[in-house]
């Protein structure tokens, strides 16, 4: 599995829906770039310096998805 499916998969099984849901619909093929490249931008923006785990995985998914293929 690549580093960008592990951080999703993370981020799928998380208990903040705000980015669990974009990221289920990702890993099944459903949902798009875009829409998950928003929803880690405003998951980042709103609980990124909580403390949780996903903290320092906002960043590398958006690196990630800026440079994958769509």
């Amino acid at each position: 599995m690549n580093e960008l499916q592990t951080i999703l998969k993370a981020f799928a099984e998380s208990d903040y829906p705000l980015i669990a849901a974009p990221a289920q619909r990702f890993l099944r093929g459903a949902g798009s770039k875009e829409e998950l490249r928003q929803a880690v931008e405003r998951a980042q923006k709103e609980c990124g310096s909580c403390g949780c785990s996903l903290d320092a995985l906002y960043p590398k998914a958006l690196g990630l998805l800026s440079t994958a293929h769509s």
